[in-house]
């Protein structure tokens, strides 16, 4: 796909060259093909001249049109894109929290918290990030039916947040759902067991009995699916190994610490 889009950049270069001496370097047409050119760079992973070009049309539109603009913030959007792309999060969470916030009042932009939840994730910005999916959750709630995969994904996404911030009373009941959709909706896929591993985390509140079998039950799951779970969910078996090693310290069982 990427060669696709440089191949098609030099007739999009024509096209802006052609359009730049009649119109000017800062009517609407020219910035907004400049722009097309922009996201083509992209595409083809030509990241460097992709940055340089939304840096250059936001400047140009804020200067023309205003920041609040639907057009400047939508390409500020796509700055915050690449930046994120190329690894700059710290250029990139301002501008997706500024278009976030944009988003309320031009829902095209929605697509953007997208890029923001993946920013935060980046980032280990964990608090934001499940103060953000919590912001998402009673829309979800109203669109999506009780025991949809989407709707149990989201859930386990603001407990993971929210585990790694220590808050274990607050991601309980949410962890609870997630797994009681998944035993319903996907009882043989590798993230049913991910949720009752998650649930295991029980044992930061000190319920170590409850913890102890869904902990179990959530690592030999995954371990038997191992082969099935993506790159991406690659932690998600470690972590519930080391949570199993906690709860042996905890309740005192050296034998188990040894064998897990």
């Amino acid at each position: 796909m990427s060669r696709l889009y440089a191949r098609a950049s030099p007739l999009i270069e024509e096209r802006h060259a052609a359009l730049t001496p009649n119109l000017g370097p800062d009517h609407p047409d020219t910035l907004s093909m400049l722009q097309v050119l922009a996201t083509t760079y992209r595409q083809a992973n030509q990241l460097d001249k992709a940055v340089a070009l939304y840096e250059d049309v936001l400047k140009r539109r804020e200067a023309k049109l205003g920041r609040q603009d639907l057009a400047t913030q939508r390409t500020s959007a796509n700055l915050g894109g690449a930046y994120l792309a190329v690894g700059r999060l710290k250029d990139a969470i301002p501008l997706l929290e500024e278009t976030h916030q944009s988003a309320k009042q031009f829902a095209e932009l929605r697509w953007v918290d997208g890029l923001l939840i993946e920013a935060y994730a980046k980032a280990g910005e964990n608090a934001k990030l499940a103060d953000l999916l919590l912001e998402q959750l009673p829309e979800a709630r109203k669109t999506l039916p009780k025991d949809s995969p989407q709707l149990a994904g989201l859930l386990a996404q603001i407990g993971m947040s929210l585990l790694s911030q220590k808050q274990w009373t607050e991601a309980e009941p949410l962890l609870r759902e997630c797994l009681a959709i998944r035993e319903k909706s996907q009882p043989d896929v590798w993230n049913t067991f991910t949720a009752k591993a998650m649930l295991g985390a029980l044992l930061g509140q000190k319920k170590y009995a409850e913890a102890e079998p869904l902990l179990l039950a959530g690592y030999e799951g995954m371990k038997q699916r191992e082969k099935t779970i993506p790159p991406q969910a690659g932690t998600r078996l470690p972590d519930a190994l080391d949570r199993l090693i906690e709860l042996s310290t905890a309740t005192n069982k050296p034998d188990d610490v040894k064998k897990w």
